[in-house]
């Protein structure tokens, strides 16, 4: 009997272990977009991965988090340009973290790198959107460094105009951690947003 309670608690021990170690989640964009989540030793998702599960997987999130598609990212910044498509994108991050304030508690955000150039055919149109994208970046930037372990060097943090180029450039990477235990509860609450969506919108259509 003994022995069951030792091993019970050696089995207790090391799955609380593994749900405080952390998930490293890598964010590069440089041309495309490109993400890398890690736990331990393995890589549990990535986006360059050929594998059709991998590939199953992220188009299962992007409805129920940030659409993540390269053909979505792609059409977003044929649409918007880039400085367009990072405002887009810069809005509904900002609204997935003001609805995640307590998840973004317990994460620590290094390695952050964004160096923007704001480039048009216009030099007025380059100053206006420069402004725009300041409006935008900076109070998100602000937002994360006050509610997360956020940790950075300024220089890293490079937006500028570019009256020289008529195309603007973007070069962005940041690592996030969280414990697996604090990731898993975000992922339930998310997915069950998500289903209820899911269900009221159903409800609407067998309504009509």
């Amino acid at each position: 009997m003994e022995i069951f309670f030792i091993v019970l608690g050696a089995i207790i021990l090391f799955l609380g272990v593994l749900l405080i170690l952390p998930v490293k989640i890598y964010f590069v964009y440089d041309n495309e977009f490109t993400f890398k989540v890690k736990y331990l030793f393995f890589t549990l998702l990535d986006s360059e991965d050929e594998d059709e599960q991998t590939k199953s997987i992220i188009k299962k999130g992007q409805g129920a988090i940030l659409p993540t598609n390269k053909e979505t990212i792609k059409s977003t910044y044929k649409q918007k340009g880039i400085t367009g498509a990072i405002k887009y994108y810069s809005n509904v991050l900002y609204l997935i973290l003001k609805k995640l304030r307590w998840f973004i508690k317990f994460i620590k955000i290094r390695k952050f790198v964004f160096d923007l150039s704001v480039a048009s055919d216009d030099a007025a149109d380059t100053a206006i959107e420069y402004g725009e994208v300041c409006c935008v970046i900076y109070p998100i930037i602000s937002f994360i460094k006050t509610n997360t372990n956020f940790k950075f060097k300024t220089d890293n943090i490079n937006i500028r105009p570019d009256f020289d180029n008529k195309t603007s450039k973007l070069k962005a990477s940041v690592l996030v951690k969280a414990k697996l235990v604090i990731c898993l509860i975000a992922i339930a609450g998310l997915l069950w947003d998500y289903t209820k969506k899911q269900r009221k919108e159903s409800e609407k259509n067998e309504r009509k």
